[in-house]
């Protein structure tokens, strides 16, 4: 009845959680270095050194701040830009982020040798309900 493309699923949910800071901590990204919201630079944010983002005397997170900026929901780790200083090109952050998934920088050591994401999904918080905030 359905195609097979209706029961593809989202990789990237399975993937482990990194926080915006993480490129920061890792010397990714600097603190007082602009971003910029979108390709061409419509907006533009510093980074803070606690992984925030500054804009207009206002501190947030990528995705808050986004969503301020296209009055809509936003997804931060594909509207923030960054310049590449090796290529020279403006890059979606989600890049850095996935540098750091792929050099295993985003997990953590455990005693055995094994490796555990920094921050699994499963073991989020729940967030609270619209009525409890």
């Amino acid at each position: 009845m359905f195609s097979d493309e209706v029961y593809v699923s989202d990789n990237q949910r399975r993937e482990p959680r990194i926080p915006f800071g993480t490129l920061v901590e890792h010397g990714l990204l600097r603190p007082g270095q602009t971003l910029y919201f979108g390709q061409h630079g419509e907006a533009t944010a510093i980074v803070l050194d606690n992984g925030l983002l500054q804009r207009n005397g206002a501190a947030s997170s990528i995705h808050a701040m986004g969503r301020a900026i296209r009055n809509a929901p936003c997804n931060g780790w594909e509207h923030w830009y960054y310049d590449d200083a090796d290529s020279g090109e403006r890059l979606p952050i989600d890049r850095l982020r996935a540098r750091l998934r792929n050099d295993g920088r985003g997990s953590t050591r455990l005693d055995s040798g094994a490796t555990a994401p920094l921050y699994p999904r499963s073991k989020a918080a729940p967030r609270a309900s619209k009525s409890n905030r």
